[in-house]
Protein backbone atom coordinates (compact mmCIF):
# COMPACT_ATOMS: atom_id res chain seq x y z
CA UNK A 1 0.00 0.00 0.00
CA UNK A 2 1.26 3.45 -0.90
CA UNK A 3 1.13 5.69 2.19
CA UNK A 4 -1.67 8.24 2.15
CA UNK A 5 -0.41 11.71 3.11
CA UNK A 6 -2.92 14.37 4.11
CA UNK A 7 -3.19 17.51 6.26
CA UNK A 8 -3.51 17.05 10.02
CA UNK A 9 -7.02 16.75 11.36
CA UNK A 10 -8.04 19.32 13.99
CA UNK A 11 -7.69 16.62 16.68
CA UNK A 12 -4.13 15.72 15.62
CA UNK A 13 -3.20 19.41 15.30
CA UNK A 14 -4.47 20.03 18.83
CA UNK A 15 -2.56 17.03 20.20
CA UNK A 16 0.60 18.30 18.48
CA UNK A 17 0.25 21.74 20.09
CA UNK A 18 -0.37 20.19 23.51
CA UNK A 19 2.74 18.02 23.16
CA UNK A 20 4.91 20.98 22.13
CA UNK A 21 3.65 22.93 25.16
CA UNK A 22 4.36 19.90 27.39
CA UNK A 23 7.92 19.75 26.02
CA UNK A 24 8.46 23.41 26.88
CA UNK A 25 7.15 22.85 30.39
CA UNK A 26 9.46 19.87 30.94
CA UNK A 27 12.53 22.07 30.47
CA UNK A 28 11.09 25.24 32.00
CA UNK A 29 10.78 27.09 28.69
CA UNK A 30 8.03 29.11 27.07
CA UNK A 31 7.08 28.53 23.44
CA UNK A 32 8.95 26.47 20.89
CA UNK A 33 12.21 24.90 21.98
CA UNK A 34 15.60 25.55 20.44
CA UNK A 35 18.09 22.76 19.72
CA UNK A 36 19.81 23.12 23.09
CA UNK A 37 16.53 22.82 24.97
CA UNK A 38 15.55 19.78 22.92
CA UNK A 39 18.94 18.24 23.73
CA UNK A 40 18.27 18.87 27.43
CA UNK A 41 14.86 17.19 27.13
CA UNK A 42 16.32 14.25 25.18
CA UNK A 43 18.95 13.69 27.86
CA UNK A 44 16.31 13.94 30.59
CA UNK A 45 14.02 11.40 28.90
CA UNK A 46 16.97 9.10 28.10
CA UNK A 47 17.94 9.01 31.77
CA UNK A 48 14.41 8.47 33.09
CA UNK A 49 13.49 5.04 34.41
CA UNK A 50 10.83 4.15 33.54
CA UNK A 51 10.40 6.40 30.52
CA UNK A 52 7.09 8.22 30.34
CA UNK A 53 5.33 7.87 26.97
CA UNK A 54 3.94 11.42 27.05
CA UNK A 55 7.45 12.81 27.49
CA UNK A 56 8.69 10.83 24.46
CA UNK A 57 5.79 12.18 22.41
CA UNK A 58 6.51 15.72 23.60
CA UNK A 59 10.19 15.31 22.66
CA UNK A 60 9.32 14.06 19.18
CA UNK A 61 6.88 16.87 18.48
CA UNK A 62 9.34 19.49 19.76
CA UNK A 63 12.02 18.05 17.45
CA UNK A 64 9.62 18.04 14.49
CA UNK A 65 8.68 21.64 15.22
CA UNK A 66 12.37 22.56 15.17
CA UNK A 67 12.77 20.90 11.75
CA UNK A 68 9.83 22.87 10.38
CA UNK A 69 11.12 26.15 11.86
CA UNK A 70 14.58 25.62 10.37
CA UNK A 71 13.62 24.59 6.86
CA UNK A 72 11.42 26.21 4.30
CA UNK A 73 8.71 24.10 2.77
CA UNK A 74 8.21 21.64 5.63
CA UNK A 75 4.84 21.02 7.26
CA UNK A 76 3.03 18.66 9.60
CA UNK A 77 1.01 15.94 7.86
CA UNK A 78 -0.79 12.74 8.71
CA UNK A 79 0.56 9.59 7.02
CA UNK A 80 -1.49 6.39 6.94
CA UNK A 81 -0.45 3.01 5.62
CA UNK A 82 -1.71 -0.53 6.19
CA UNK A 83 -0.18 -0.65 9.68
CA UNK A 84 -0.76 2.72 11.30
CA UNK A 85 -1.37 6.44 11.11
CA UNK A 86 1.46 8.73 12.17
CA UNK A 87 1.95 12.48 12.50
CA UNK A 88 4.93 13.34 10.32
CA UNK A 89 6.98 16.21 8.95
CA UNK A 90 6.86 16.35 5.16
CA UNK A 91 8.70 18.36 2.57
CA UNK A 92 7.18 20.35 -0.23
CA UNK A 93 5.18 18.09 -2.51
CA UNK A 94 4.93 15.50 0.28
CA UNK A 95 7.16 12.99 -1.50
CA UNK A 96 9.38 12.53 1.54
CA UNK A 97 8.46 12.55 5.19
CA UNK A 98 9.77 11.57 8.61
CA UNK A 99 8.07 10.65 11.86
CA UNK A 100 9.92 12.55 14.60
CA UNK A 101 8.07 10.93 17.52
CA UNK A 102 8.92 7.47 16.20
CA UNK A 103 12.51 8.54 15.46
CA UNK A 104 13.04 9.71 19.04
CA UNK A 105 11.32 6.65 20.49
CA UNK A 106 13.57 4.25 18.56
CA UNK A 107 16.73 6.06 19.63
CA UNK A 108 15.62 6.10 23.25
CA UNK A 109 14.78 2.38 23.16
CA UNK A 110 18.32 1.68 21.95
CA UNK A 111 19.74 3.95 24.66
CA UNK A 112 21.46 6.10 22.04
CA UNK A 113 23.16 9.30 23.06
CA UNK A 114 22.12 11.90 20.50
CA UNK A 115 23.54 15.25 19.49
CA UNK A 116 20.54 17.39 18.53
Amino acid sequence: MIPKVEPLSPAFASAKEEAIARAAGLVGAKGALNAGQIQKLYDKVLGAKPRIHEEIVALGFAFGHLLIDRGSGFEWVSVRDEWAQETCVAGTGRKAFCAPVHMMDLRLQKGERSDI
